[in-house]
């Protein structure tokens, strides 16, 4: 029997702490640069209040397992608007799971429900291949890459402030 895919549910005002905790703990293990706690509470708070923002998440308030964050763009010439995905995190206990499927699910029925592209990949320090499978099987062909320089030397390295 094939299992279904966990529901995504919209971000509340009630789940604000615990989302600020998935926040750091995506910092923690995969943060590329330092991190501002105040620019990150603006960008949740716009999410929870879908202020041209949205946060999808996986799990009941207090036991989230799994999030997805998506805003408005556009590109730097031109006008028209895409959703753009920030970032998807699903938590360690979690990835054997179908979490980071449905949160995939999320993004590109968003996109569809309005009317727009969505522009979403990977920027990991672990398990990178594993990801872009996964986000090819969902999404079919990347556009493009990302390389991310430390200096000269490429950025594998976290950090942690």
């Amino acid at each position: 029997m094939k299992q279904e895919l966990p529901p995504v549910r919209a971000a509340q005002p009630e789940d604000y702490p615990q989302i600020m905790q998935l926040c750091k703990e995506l910092h923690e293990e995969n943060g590329a640069a330092d991190v501002d706690w105040q620019k990150v509470q603006q960008i949740i708070i716009d999410g929870i209040n879908r202020d041209a923002a949205m946060i999808g998440l996986i799990g009941a308030v207090g036991s989230i397992e799994a999030i997805i964050y998506l805003n408005f763009s556009a590109m730097w010439y031109s006008e028209e608007v895409f959703l753009q995905e920030l970032f998807a995190y699903v938590r360690p206990d979690f990835r054997r799971t179908k979490n980071a499927k449905a949160l995939l699910r999320f993004a590109k029925a968003a996109a569809k429900r309005l009317k727009c592209r969505l522009l979403i990949g990977v920027i990991s320090n672990t398990r990178t291949a594993a990801k872009l499978r996964l986000y090819e099987r969902e999404l079919g062909n990347p556009v493009g890459g990302y390389f991310f320089l430390d200096g000269e030397a490429p950025l594998t390295g976290q950090r942690t402030t």
